[in-house]
């Protein structure tokens, strides 16, 4: 069996660019992927680092928010040169918001 975990941006009005990207894998590939996220957070040396919000690292005014304020830019960029090496399994497609049309209802 395959398991996908997904996202999406720039959904909402005014936006030119829509993306979904997610990951996709076998138990297996999940296991493997879970053991390294692991050591990503644990390599952070941040206790209350649970999850990754890339609106919180890479936040509008160039500053980071929640967990990762207090970080010095070296420290920031030693995690996410992790987390981009660590893309064994993952897909990304962009959309024109043009020819996106919303669900009825929606």
């Amino acid at each position: 069996m395959i398991e996908a975990y997904m996202d999406e941006s720039g959904i909402h009005d005014g936006a030119h660019v829509c993306v979904i990207a997610g990951y996709w894998g076998t138990v297996k590939k999940w296991k493997k992927f879970e053991n390294r996220w692991k050591t990503i957070l644990r390599d952070a040396n941040e206790p209350t680092l649970v999850e990754f919000h890339s609106t919180e690292f890479w936040h509008k005014d160039d500053s980071r928010k929640g967990v990762f304020a207090k970080w010095s830019n070296q420290k920031a960029d030693r995690f996410i040169d992790d987390l981009a090496r660590f893309r064994g399994f993952s897909w990304t497609t962009l959309l024109d918001c043009a020819f996106y049309t919303p669900p009825i209802g929606e």
